[in-house]
C-alpha cells in the first residue's frame, strides 16, 4: 500500500516534488494553502539601518 503525501506549498512549488514523490511510489495530493504575492511598501526605507528578510520569497519580491 502506497503512502499518501499532502503537499501544501504554492502550486508552482508543489509540482517538482509531486513528480519526484510519485516516481518513488507515493500517492500525492497537492493542495496549495498559501499564495505569495507582491505588496506595496508604504515606509521610507532610508529611515532604516537594517532590513531582515524572513524568506526567499520576500527577497525575490523586494528586488
Amino acid at each position: 500500500m502506497a503512502k499518501h503525501v499532502l503537499l501544501t506549498r504554492e502550486a508552482g512549488k508543489n509540482e517538482p516534488w509531486q513528480d519526484v514523490l510519485e516516481s518513488a511510489g507515493f500517492y500525492v495530493s497537492a493542495v496549495p494553502m498559501i499564495e505569495t504575492r507582491t505588496h506595496t511598501c508604504d515606509v521610507l526605507l532610508d529611515e532604516y539601518d537594517w532590513i531582515v528578510f524572513t524568506s526567499a520569497n520576500t527577497v525575490r519580491y523586494f528586488f
